[in-house]
């Protein structure tokens, strides 16, 4: 037995309905339309030809993680020739422009540039602003970015300056990109979704199980919201 919305060919879940249109139904109190976000398995990556299972932002592990460090779900990690990585530093210490200047080679899980030799305390953003800049005041002073940019690779020198890491925190949450919810690499929920789950949490009709298997999540995922151990920042 399916859905009963005309056109929903998706397996009975609960009150004639399919988890999609059950959910919307509870929510809202009416199923809608057969246009509904398919989740778990399901859901595929928005790269046109890939077939690899959701992840976060919408593509898959690989397209997604892609999209973060380079800001481009298409872009790959360019092999550098030898001595091509240290030859931009020193580019990037001429350039005079506003705009951002972007790390062409390797880059780490985060986004920020490397140059080959070099520790990654001294990754190339922070290598550039000790060269630009001198030495940090304290070495527990950061190269933080006034651009926001910097996950996504920038080294632009007049977008670096030495901070506190209390102060490189405030920018980073100021510019929107702090590490958490829909940010996270990881997550399989947008605000909303976490809005809503609140919602059910606090109407107890259903059980955290229940819920976990509206919004294709595990049950400590919801137990995790519940006890504001997770999205506690989300008014």
């Amino acid at each position: 037995m399916g859905c009963s919305v005309q056109g929903c060919d998706r397996d009975l879940y609960a009150k004639g309905y399919c988890r999609g249109h059950y959910a919307r139904w509870r929510n809202n109190g009416d199923p809608g339309s057969t246009d509904i976000r398919v989740w778990g398995s399901e859901r595929k990556c928005l790269v046109e030809g890939c077939d690899r299972k959701h992840f976060a932002w919408g593509y898959c592990s690989l397209h997604g993680k892609r999209w973060k460090r380079f800001g481009d779900p298409l872009r790959k990690n360019v092999k550098a020739p030898d001595g091509a990585p240290l030859a931009f530093v020193y580019k990037a210490l001429k350039w005079n422009s506003p705009d951002c200047l972007f790390w062409p080679y390797g880059r780490d899980q985060f986004g920020y540039g490397k140059v080959a030799g070099v520790p990654q305390s001294d990754r190339a953003h922070r290598l550039i602003c000790i060269k630009f800049y001198g030495d940090p005041p304290t070495p527990a002073h950061e190269a933080a970015h006034n651009c926001g940019n910097g996950h996504l690779g920038c080294v632009n020198p007049l977008h670096l300056q030495w901070k506190t890491h209390g102060q490189n925190c405030h920018d980073t949450s100021m510019h929107e990109m702090s590490a958490r919810g829909e940010w996270q690499g990881t997550t399989k929920l947008s605000e909303g979704e976490v809005r809503r789950i609140r919602k059910l949490i606090a109407d107890k009709e259903l059980t955290y199980k229940k819920i976990a298997q509206l919004f294709g999540v595990g049950y400590g995922t919801i137990s995790d919201i519940a006890q504001g151990k997770t999205w506690s920042w989300l008014d």
